[in-house]
């Protein structure tokens, strides 16, 4: 039996998920900018050049992954704090697994 590494999208059930490096960029440069508290998604996205249904999309699978919380007064979505540092290294690790290379945050 193949170990199989640790993989985001399968993870929370998108096997059909993660075919190109773009989308796992986003997904990690919108956990880290959800860990800055006052950032909704209009901010996100506007900092990241991505449209805000896209950083909406990625933020609510964020959530079902358990990798940040969703808040229904004031809606949106944040980093778990307590659990960032690992969530961030897991996801770190994994882009430089599936990838070959290290992750570059957005600027």
């Amino acid at each position: 039996m193949e170990d199989e590494t640790w993989d985001f999208w399968d993870s929370v059930g998108l096997t059909c998920a993660g075919y190109g490096s773009e989308n796992d960029v986003d997904l990690i440069n919108v956990f880290i900018e959800s860990a800055t508290d006052g950032r909704w998604f209009g901010d996100i996205a506007k900092k990241l050049g991505l449209q805000e249904s896209y950083v909406a999309l990625l933020k609510e699978i964020l959530c079902s992954a358990d990798f940040c919380e969703y808040g229904t007064s004031p809606r949106g979505a944040w980093a778990i704090h307590d659990k960032y540092d690992d969530n961030l290294k897991k996801l770190k690790d994994w882009y430089l697994e599936k990838w070959n290379q290290e992750f570059a945050p957005a600027p």
